[in-house]
Parts: C-alpha cells; sequence; structure tokens
C-alpha cells in the first residue's frame, strides 16, 4: 500500500471525530430544501383535453386506410394551428382572460400521439381549475378556427379537461427536492472533512519539523 493511501480505519476515525459536521450539514441543507419547497414555491398543475383528428366530416361512412393516413398528415399541420395567435386570442376572447398570447403559449403543451389520429394539449397553471377551462377553452377554439379558415369540421374533443381536487402538482417536489439537497449536502460535508484533514496533516508536519510549537 502506498505512502499517502487512506485505509478504511483511517477514513473511519476521520469522520468519527467530525461526526457533528457530517450530520449538521445535512440537517440544514434537507430542512432549507424541504421549508422552501412547501412555503415559498408555488404548485403548478397540469390537465390534458385530448383532440381526435378524422378526414371524412360525415358520420356513419366507413374510413379507408387512405383516410387515416390523410388524418396523420393533418395532426401536424394542426398541432401548429393550435399554438397560433389566432386561435389563442380567441381564447382570451372567449374566457375573458389578462393575458397576452405568448402568455397563455407559455402555458400550453401541443403533443401529437404518436401513430394515432389524437392530439393531446397539456395546460399548466397554478390553478387546476383555471388550468381546466383554458385546455378545454383551447380545444373549443381550435376547433371554431379551422372551421372558419380552413371551412373543415374534421376535429371532435375525445376527452375533455376534468378538476380532481385529489390531483397532485406536477411541481415543486418536495420530496425530491429534499433527496438531491441530502446527496448535495453529503458531498459537501465529505469535501470538508478531508479539507480539514488535509490542514490538520500539513501543520502537524511543520510542527516535526520544529518550525514553531504545536498548538493543534
Amino acid at each position: 500500500m502506498r505512502k499517502n493511501s487512506i485505509t478504511f480505519d483511517e477514513l473511519f476515525e476521520i469522520v468519527r471525530k467530525r461526526i457533528w459536521i457530517v450530520l449538521l450539514i445535512p440537517i440544514i441543507f434537507v430542512s432549507v430544501s424541504g421549508y422552501v419547497s412547501y412555503k415559498y414555491m408555488t404548485p403548478i398543475y397540469a390537465v390534458s383535453t385530448q383532440l381526435l383528428v378524422i378526414s371524412k366530416e360525415k358520420e356513419g361512412t366507413e374510413m379507408t386506410f387512405n383516410d387515416i393516413q390523410t388524418s396523420l398528415k393533418l395532426i401536424d399541420t394542426y398541432s401548429i394551428i393550435i399554438q397560433n395567435p389566432g386561435v389563442l386570442n380567441r381564447v382570451i376572447k372567449n374566457l375573458n382572460l389578462n393575458l397576452s398570447a405568448n402568455q397563455l403559449n407559455d402555458k400550453i403543451i401541443v403533443n401529437p400521439i404518436t401513430n394515432s389520429q389524437i392530439i393531446s394539449i397539456s395546460v399548466t397553471d397554478p390553478d387546476p381549475e383555471m388550468a381546466v377551462k383554458l385546455a378545454n377553452g383551447i380545444a373549443k377554439a381550435f376547433i371554431e378556427e379551422i372551421s372558419i379558415v380552413m371551412n373543415v369540421h374534421n376535429v371532435k374533443i375525445l376527452t375533455e379537461a376534468k378538476a380532481d381536487k385529489t390531483m397532485p402538482p406536477i411541481s415543486p417536489k418536495p420530496l425530491m427536492n429534499m433527496a438531491v439537497a441530502f446527496v448535495i449536502s453529503l458531498f459537501i460535508s465529505t469535501a470538508i472533512l478531508f479539507i480539514l484533514e488535509f490542514f490538520r496533516k500539513g501543520k502537524n508536519k511543520i510542527n516535526e519539523a520544529g518550525q514553531f510549537p504545536n498548538t493543534f
């Protein structure tokens, strides 16, 4: 074993001598992280509504493979139109919102479901009931907009967003924040232990050389 290597017994002794550092720093970090997460961070809720895109506007007619392929091609176009200022301004007007189109757009995530005729519209907001109103309002405004601009009626609301009193927020996640704080605090406390040990050994070497009396 090399001279400068640290044995397990030496490592245990380093931790034992300053165990208060190992305990105190994680307690402080975890406590502060939990307090800030629960007390000061605004909960954000997310809800989704789903739209079904069909190529045939008339009910009761059988859809062919080409009809389905046409619907799939329309989905990419429709996903862009949903976040178009024309649709967003219609939502703002319909719901009498005190928001700009850009502010509303920041709350929206449009996700075309892969290999399907479904578009998912997710909305985030500190108020879960407002998130529901926005999600459903965007879906309805989009259907109104394409019926006017494109003169088509091939989109239906498949699933409306609904408020759930037991719905947990998507952020913050206090337990995750506290776990991350705990891991970070362990690294910091370990680094402090080795820094203190490094300086202690350096001072002892100087003392042994007789440059000044040992006062450590």
